[in-house]
């Protein structure tokens, strides 16, 4: 009755089948929005066939493009106790990551690459890596330790999931060019990421690798640098401002940290990295 008084007493009334017609009219709208923003899906590409060099974008374009959810890049047969899950960014082209996807192979771990739906707040995202993450012990019961290395939003919702979750087994968690602090869309339109000063679930260790405030062009125009968290018994590395003679910037971060802890694995004393890569 109240909805009819209003339409009575309306200068310009809405009729119902004009309401429905605009309705249908926003849904319809509103889904070629959503829709727009993702990718055309493809099979998973097995990991010889992302190539670096001149093909390094296409391959980008290729990984990113795989359907929503976790997928295995290396042989299935591979025995190996630990397993590495990599995590993309917002808007990520996957081009980012592909060096660091072959040094993982390279170790003998299991590498998987989590596909997830960016355009949602981070406790979707992070159920999303819930559900990786036990399609990926599933597949390989004899795995003894996972890393995670998540990058930008990636990393935000690895934080989130290392704080609230219990893994069964012993997890290394890497945030990379993360804002745990949220900013922009995601402190507007979700909730605040409750990281700063929450400690982090039995069996995980944690490394936040913080690239440098205003040579990152994802913060640099934030009063605030958004990686600025404190987490409990965090370890946090300070990014360069270079590397290999050029600006380290949002990008470039993964193949830094990716190559520079795979060297911390080698040798007792970090040393600092050799691997080229692109321009953002």
């Amino acid at each position: 009755m109240q909805y009819e008084a209003a339409m009575k007493t309306s200068a310009n009334p809405v009729h119902r089948p004009t309401w429905l017609f605009l309705g249908g009219v926003l849904t319809l709208a509103l889904s070629g929005l959503i829709s727009g923003c993702n990718p055309p899906v493809e099979p998973p590409p097995p990991l010889h066939e992302l190539q670096v060099g001149e093909n390094l974008k296409t391959s980008g374009g290729r990984l990113i493009h795989t359907p929503l959810g976790v997928h295995r890049l290396t042989p299935p047969k591979t025995p190996s106790s630990k397993a590495i899950l990599a995590v993309h960014g917002h808007k990520s082209r996957g081009y980012e990551w592909i060096t660091s996807l072959h040094q993982f192979a390279e170790t003998g771990a299991h590498v998987y690459w989590l596909r997830w739906d960016w355009n949602q707040c981070p406790t979707g995202g992070v159920e999303d890596l819930q559900k990786a993450i036990v399609q990926l012990q599933k597949e390989n019961p004899a795995v003894e330790e996972i890393h995670i290395f998540g990058h930008s939003y990636g990393g935000v919702i690895a934080t989130i999931w290392a704080q609230t979750v219990s893994p069964s087994i012993a997890t290394h968690v890497h945030a990379i060019a993360s804002p745990l602090a949220g900013m922009g869309k995601l402190s507007a339109l979700c909730p605040p990421t409750g990281i700063d000063g929450k400690p982090l679930q039995a069996k995980v260790s944690f490394t936040q690798w913080r690239t440098q405030h205003k040579l990152d062009g994802a913060f640099k125009d934030e009063a605030v640098d958004p990686q600025l968290v404190t987490v409990p018994k965090a370890r946090v590395v300070a990014l360069p401002e270079t590397f290999n003679g050029r600006r380290l910037g949002h990008n470039w971060s993964v193949s830094y940290s990716t190559t520079q802890w795979l060297e911390t694995q080698k040798h007792p004393t970090p040393v600092k990295p050799v691997e080229t890569h692109p321009p953002e």
